[in-house]
């Protein structure tokens, strides 16, 4: 992974509207999130470059329970703001993981090492969406790094030019 950019720090107000989203499903948090995001542009570092944003992905059962993807909402509000692709999906969770708030370090790494898959690197018209594109990998928060450097080294396996990570809090 190139670089990561994060635009809170993990504590306080910030953590508990966080925990609000994942862990109360307070959606409409995220709104408050994002417009935040947008409004502060850490774009800049990034340059004038057509980025593909991919989000990193729960595993279907958890997005069912919770009823929706954070990362994804994010991902999905990022583009529509800088009118960079979005997308969705190409990233799979291919097993339940144990939620990585519970886990220290090196098991932290251990639990998402075989976690991620790329499930399609064709768009239908058979050109490949991830060879040679620079690619904004969405997640909502940073501590380790162990779930978004996996992401990230499974998007350059398959042909990513680089990736770059966003997260709202680190």
């Amino acid at each position: 992974m190139e670089g990561l950019t994060s635009i809170f720090r993990y504590h306080g107000v910030v953590r508990k509207l966080v925990s609000s989203l994942k862990y109360r499903f307070m959606a409409d948090t995220l709104k408050t999130l994002i417009n935040l995001l947008v409004s502060y542009e850490p774009f800049q570092i990034l340059g004038s470059e057509e980025w593909l944003v991919i989000a990193v992905p729960l595993y279907r059962q958890r997005e069912l329970w919770r009823g929706f993807n954070q990362a994804e909402l994010i991902g999905k509000a990022l583009s529509d703001y800088t009118g960079w692709s979005y997308k969705a999906k190409l990233l799979e969770r291919t097993r339940a993981t144990q939620p990585q708030i519970s886990l220290e370090k090196k098991k932290r790494l251990e639990n998402v090492k075989t976690a991620f898959r790329v499930k399609n690197v064709t768009d239908g018209s058979d050109e490949v969406v991830l060879r040679n594109k620079p690619v904004l990998l969405i997640d909502d928060v940073w501590t380790t790094g162990a779930t978004i450097r996996t992401c990230a080294k499974e998007l350059k396996r398959v042909g990513a030019k680089k990736v770059w990570g966003l997260t709202l809090a680190a």
